[in-house]
């Protein structure tokens, strides 16, 4: 999950509308975590889905739901400051 950590915290950093394959920040991170940018847009749909604050109402098929569910549980509903100092951290390891 720690690939999923750190788009979570690219997630609070970013508006819906900035969430998109040619933003910077999305193309920083997926050259990070050697991922394409279309998957850390893909992980972040699944976040505006997690989102208590968004209220969706519709259904999400995604083999990424349980995972990101998880640490949008663990991450997503505590402080955001700490979710930067930990996704810091884990950015160590992939540079």
């Amino acid at each position: 999950p720690v690939a999923l950590i750190i788009v979570l915290d690219l997630y609070f950093h970013l508006t819906p509308v900035t969430m998109t394959e040619e933003t910077p920040e999305v193309k920083e991170v997926a050259r990070l975590l050697n991922i394409t940018p279309h998957r850390v847009v893909e992980i972040m749909d699944v976040y505006r889905f997690c989102d208590p604050y968004l209220n969706r109402d519709d259904l999400l098929i995604s083999p990424l739901l349980m995972p990101c569910q998880e640490v949008w549980n663990r991450y997503g509903n505590d402080n955001p400051e700490k979710l930067s100092a930990l996704a810091a951290q884990l950015k160590e390891y992939f540079t």
